[in-house]
């Protein structure tokens, strides 16, 4: 009797484990499942803009991709930056400054859902192609302070 009180403990502690693998795996399936519903209703593309560099932080990149003087608009986008970013031609992000032309290759990311549609995008790739210009600073017009001086000895 007393082996049996064992060999029944042994069984039933092998039936839970069992039940614990299979249960383990099922739940993969059904995350595999589910990304795969997901990769269906997701596309994705490559795309490229091309611009002056108008605000940047560790983890976000604003270009100015196009602008017309006389309408007085301009075109901007505003992209994720991952920590995992490629930079081309500077050490890294860091040295990237406003006024700075650049490429930047991100991925664009649309999904259908029950709610509509979702369109996602995030930086893959930034290239430094040119130094910001610098613009000399215009000393003020000299005639201006001429008529300031004269209308105080009046």
């Amino acid at each position: 009797m007393c082996c049996e009180g064992k060999n029944m403990k042994k069984i039933i502690w092998i039936i839970v484990f069992a039940l614990f693998i299979c249960s383990t795996a099922m739940a993969k399936d059904a995350k595999d499942i589910k990304k795969e519903e997901n990769a269906a209703n997701q596309k994705i593309v490559l795309k490229e803009v091309q611009g002056e560099v108008t605000w940047i932080r560790n983890d976000k990149i604003a270009i100015m991709y196009a602008q017309d003087n006389e309408a007085g608009t301009a075109e901007e986008m505003l992209l994720p930056v991952p920590e995992d970013v490629s930079v081309i031609n500077k050490k890294s992000l860091n040295e990237i400054k406003v006024g700075d032309i650049v490429r930047v290759q991100y991925e664009e990311v649309t999904e259908e859902t029950p709610e509509g549609t979702s369109i996602n995008s995030r930086a893959k790739t930034i290239i430094f192609l040119k130094a910001a210009v610098k613009k000399p600073v215009k000393p003020p017009p000299e005639e201006e302070e001429e008529e300031i001086l004269d209308s105080g000895e009046e």
